[in-house]
């Protein structure tokens, strides 16, 4: 708590994850910057559902690929630019 109250002593903007952190940090630091509430982009287990509902199924006859990675990472970028520029070419000689 101590090395907390110091990191809070020294920025200009606070963000945490949940309304209880906010709460915390706000009654246990002297310095009073703003604090921000950012949900974490991850769902707890308990409020993930067991089932998902059906959806009809969405066929246009031809395989989907889909790259998921963040483009301010340059390994990702790498990834991308290899999946398209190569491996995409390929798959299209086969697949038409």
């Amino acid at each position: 708590r101590r090395l907390e109250r110091k990191a809070q002593s020294l920025v200009d903007r606070v963000w945490v994850c949940s309304n209880q952190d906010r709460e915390r940090l706000m009654a246990a630091s002297r310095h009073k910057v703003p604090i921000d509430v950012v949900p974490n982009g991850i769902p707890n287990v308990e409020d993930i559902p067991r089932v998902l509902p059906a959806e009809a199924a969405t066929d246009s006859g031809y395989p989907t690929i889909v790259f998921i990675g963040h483009l301010g990472y340059p390994p990702n970028v790498d990834a991308a630019e290899r999946l398209t520029g190569t491996i995409l070419p390929r798959i299209r000689q086969v697949l038409p």
